[in-house]
């Protein structure tokens, strides 16, 4: 399998998350519409996102790595 193989296997491995992850932020944005907070379109995407059957958390800690190293926490 030579690499443009590969690329085309792995651009195709997540697609319907994509799909489903795009299509809940167009419909947030086209519900709600502009003006609010973005804690509100945060957690209007969780619901979307729940409703197409993901499993969602928000504002999940991340450790951070500098060269190996971890270096600190992202909230």
């Amino acid at each position: 399998m030579d690499r443009i193989d590969r690329i085309k296997i792995e651009s195709l491995l997540h697609e319907g998350l994509t799909e489903k992850v795009i299509g809940a932020c167009f419909e947030v944005a086209n519900e709600l519409g502009a003006g609010f907070l973005e804690s509100v379109y945060e957690k209007a995407l969780l619901v979307a996102l729940r409703q197409k059957g993901l499993r969602v958390e928000a504002q999940v800690p991340l450790k951070v790595k500098f060269r190996g190293v971890i270096v600190g926490d992202f909230l």
